[in-house]
C-alpha cells in the first residue's frame, strides 16, 4: 500500500507541475513573438526612414542640379542654334557626368533636347536614340 500512496502522491504532485509548465510555455512562446515581430517592425521602420531621406536628400540634389545656372545657360545656347554650339554640348556633358557622379544612388542622368533626343548622358554607353517616342517622354507646347 505505501507504493500506491507513494504514486498518487508523485502523480498528484507532477501533473500541477506539468500543467504550470505547459501555461509557461505558451506564455514565454506568445513574448518571444511579440518581441520578435516589435523588433522587424522597428527594423522596417528605421529602414524606411533612411531610404526616404536618402530619397530626399537625391531629390534635392537633383533639384539643384536642374537650376544650375551654367547648365541652363548652355542648354539655352544649344536650344537656340543646335549646329553652331558644339561647345555647349561639350559643357552640358561635363556638368551631367559631374553631378551624376555626386549621385551614387543615380545610374545616369539624360538631357533631352525638345524632340526626346538625348544630347548629353552621364553614361556613354547608354544608348541615345530618339526618347521622344517614348511613354515616359512628354513634349512641351
Amino acid at each position: 500500500m505505501n507504493v500506491k500512496l507513494a504514486a498518487l502522491i508523485v502523480a498528484v504532485a507532477i501533473l500541477p507541475l506539468a500543467l504550470s509548465n505547459i501555461i509557461v510555455y505558451s506564455f514565454i512562446k506568445q513574448a518571444v513573438k511579440d518581441v520578435a515581430h516589435e523588433y522587424l517592425e522597428l527594423a522596417a521602420i528605421s529602414r524606411r526612414d533612411r531610404l526616404a531621406s536618402e530619397f530626399q536628400h537625391n531629390h534635392d540634389r537633383l533639384a539643384l542640379f536642374a537650376s544650375r545656372t551654367a547648365l541652363r545657360l548652355h542648354c539655352g545656347k544649344y536650344l537656340t542654334n543646335p549646329d553652331a554650339n558644339s561647345g555647349s554640348i561639350d559643357r552640358i556633358r561635363k556638368i551631367v557626368r559631374d553631378v551624376n557622379a555626386a549621385l551614387t544612388a543615380v545610374d545616369a542622368i539624360i538631357v533631352l533636347d525638345r524632340d526626346g533626343s538625348a544630347i548629353a548622358t552621364s553614361n556613354p554607353e547608354l544608348p541615345t536614340a530618339e526618347l521622344g517616342s517614348t511613354d515616359f517622354f512628354c513634349r512641351q507646347p
